[in-house]
């Protein structure tokens, strides 16, 4: 009988199907604030996909770790299955040849009888093996195919994320750089323009008909509020 060598291996695609992303967007701090602020409206928003799939991306490759347990779990039996088996079928034979290959016997013994009874035992037990073992064997192939593919879409997942994770580290400085310029246009604006330039340059810094001696917010998250809300 041939024995099973089961086991399951990592196989990663040959040429595995590169991810693709957005092009990079302009965060130059070039222009005018409003024109600026449309930079970063863009931006953030790229940014903000580019989050979220990560995350989708993520997701998906831990979804795929279970998966991967019960496939492996389903082939460790079937291995101890074939082992048993191989051992089972290795014992008997040295049973039968210690008792009836080992030495010579008349032919008309009740010795020899019985060992010709146990030959036709065995090689009845011995195709049953046979048969058992290739569908093992068939049952193996099919769990190691199951468990190349869910590792071939982890791979993908792994080159999304990445490519996702360095277009970010692309994009994130240039982010932070509008916002800084944005900034320091806008508190320059605070000291020297009127309400109605400050709301068309800097967003809706006061209400209407609220009163004009309080103080403006010009706090980072008041600013970036009010950045981010630039249509």
């Amino acid at each position: 009988m041939k024995k099973l060598l089961l086991g399951l291996f990592l196989v990663f695609p040959s040429t595995p199907v590169w991810a693709q992303v957005s092009p990079y967007p302009d965060t130059s701090t070039t222009g005018s604030v409003p024109e600026m602020i449309q930079k970063l409206s863009r931006a953030q928003t790229a940014l903000d996909q580019a989050e979220q799939e990560i995350s989708d991306n993520q997701k998906k490759f831990d979804g795929l770790k279970p998966i991967q347990a019960a496939l492996e779990e389903k082939d460790q039996k079937l291995k101890a299955r074939s082992d048993f088996l191989q051992s089972d079928w290795e014992q008997r034979k040295g049973a039968f040849n210690a008792d009836c290959a080992s030495h010579p016997m008349p032919l008309n013994s009740a010795e020899y009888a019985n060992c010709q009874r146990r030959q036709t035992q065995m090689l009845r037990t011995q195709r049953d093996y046979e048969t058992e073992n290739a569908t093992l064997l068939a049952e193996h192939n099919a769990v190691k195919s199951k468990y190349e593919s869910s590792t071939q879409q982890q791979l993908m997942y792994q080159v999304q994320m990445q490519k996702l994770r360095a277009w970010k580290s692309q994009v994130e400085p240039g982010i932070r750089a509008l916002r800084t310029a944005i900034m320091a246009q806008c508190k320059r604006l605070l000291t020297s323009a009127s309400p109605e330039e400050l709301k068309l340059k800097c967003g809706n810094v006061q209400f209407d008909n609220a009163n004009p001696n309080l103080p403006p917010c010009t706090t980072e998250a008041c600013i970036k509020a009010r950045i981010l809300d630039w249509k």
